[in-house]
């Protein structure tokens, strides 16, 4: 054995023992270290498990109960008159809470168009009536289509309806409600 060899495993011995100052008790993972002012049994309080899921809540000290999870939801209709898009555009009901972030589809009805949602209680959405449609005109505001046709997209807001604005843009707004009668029946 070579002296390079001989004094490297020298030098690792000497870095283990002087690492290593006392042994460290070993614990039997069945067993916790009990303090001696406790009384009582000691163990752990593991969650039951049915399947892949794992109920925590019948073995916890503090059960909070079961978890309610409120799905009432008022029934409204909503309506917007004909503005100045043409009678082939596409109507779109959209906010940012569920349903209305999905997008509700407009349908054409004596000269304006409507949308019903059942839209959930204590909950608060703001939403726009947006009207997308194909123009030839290039002063249209509308995306270029390449063949000389413009995607345009309008935003409108009904102003019949509770309303609010942030900068120049009025959007519409469904207040969070405790009982569907606080919205008059609809909007």
């Amino acid at each position: 054995m070579s002296l390079f060899l001989k004094t490297r495993g020298l030098w690792l011995s000497l870095a283990l023992l002087a690492g290593c100052t006392s042994p460290r008790p070993v614990v039997d993972a069945g067993e916790l270290p009990v303090p001696e002012e406790y009384e009582g049994e000691a163990g752990g309080n593991p969650p039951d498990f049915v399947g892949d899921l794992f109920d925590a809540g019948n073995n916890t000290p503090i059960d909070a109960g079961e978890a309610l999870i409120d799905t009432r939801c008022c029934n409204l209709g909503f309506r917007i008159g004909q503005g100045d898009e043409p009678s082939d555009a596409i109507g779109t009901l959209v906010g940012e809470a569920q349903p209305l972030a999905a997008g509700i589809p407009l349908s054409r009805v004596d000269g304006g168009y409507v949308a019903s949602a059942c839209f959930p209680m204590m909950s608060s959405s703001y939403y726009v009536y947006r009207f997308e449609f194909l123009s030839s005109a290039p002063d249209s505001g509308g995306v270029s289509q390449g063949d000389g046709g413009y995607w345009v997209t309008v935003k409108r807001h009904n102003p019949v309806e509770r309303n609010f604005a942030i900068g120049d843009e009025r959007q519409n707004f469904i207040p969070s409600v405790m009982n569907c009668a606080e919205l008059d029946g609809g909007l």
